[in-house]
């Protein structure tokens, strides 16, 4: 399944994302021109976003505004924690293999609750009160579960993030706290690290486009309080 027009090349993509983050941060957005009834009639018949982005579900993660863009210019993908399970995978490929798709970013953010809360289930071997949650922390235990053996440092930071053991008493220190907030981002990072490399794993498609088509899957991660995006890496 191949798209019968011509791409956006990646790095192209990539350059109007980081300008629209550019133009978000500074506040000089120009997503309303991308938002008409003009713009909608564009894309009745079909769509050809230029980068697909596999975000957090977090009400602060907003990705067309976050990066300037309006209807029909992303594909995105969202789940709480940012992971690519099968679902995640299968809607990657389609815009990807239908849609013609050359840039795929995974999208984690500052203080995100959902790594958070699978911290303190991890640290806890607590088991979510839903079955649903449980597929949450199952999806972000490989990349989370490494920190917790971490020295003790780590330890403390995880105890600070409610996963308060059995028979402990007492407030966290501020220390802790800090530990605590330092850990959960390590944590958003490894996450998004993580699923950059089991998108390409888990999908023979994806990695044939990254081979022969010319994907690139870029991480990054997004600071709720500065609106600015930090690009990790690129695969």
């Amino acid at each position: 399944m191949t798209a019968s027009f011509d791409p956006t090349p990646a790095a192209t993509a990539l350059a109007r994302l980081q300008a629209g983050n550019q133009r978000f941060v500074a506040g000089e957005m120009r997503l309303q021109q991308r938002l008409t009834p003009a713009r909608r009639a564009e894309v009745v018949v079909a769509q050809r976003p230029f980068a697909a982005i596999l975000s957090c579900a977090d009400s602060r993660v907003p990705a067309e505004e976050i990066f300037d863009q309006g209807i029909g210019d992303l594909f995105i993908v969202r789940v709480a924690g940012n992971f690519a399970g099968t679902t995640q995978i299968g809607s990657l490929e389609y815009a990807v293999h239908e849609l013609g798709v050359r840039l795929i970013v995974v999208l984690g953010h500052a203080r995100c609750g959902a790594v958070g809360a699978a911290l303190a289930a991890l640290r806890e071997h607590a088991q979510p009160p839903t079955a649903g949650l449980c597929s949450i922390v199952d999806a972000l235990r490989p990349a989370l579960a490494p920190l917790l053996t971490q020295p003790a440092t780590t330890q403390r930071a995880a105890k600070a993030c409610g996963c308060t053991v059995a028979g402990e008493e007492g407030e966290a220190s501020s220390g802790d706290q800090a530990d605590a907030e330092r850990l959960v981002e390590q944590a958003v990072v490894a996450n998004v690290h993580w699923t950059c490399r089991e998108l390409i794993e888990q999908s023979a498609w994806l990695a044939e486009a990254q081979q022969s088509a010319g994907l690139s899957i870029v991480g990054a991660k997004y600071d709720l309080a500065q609106g600015t995006v930090t690009w990790l890496d690129a695969k």
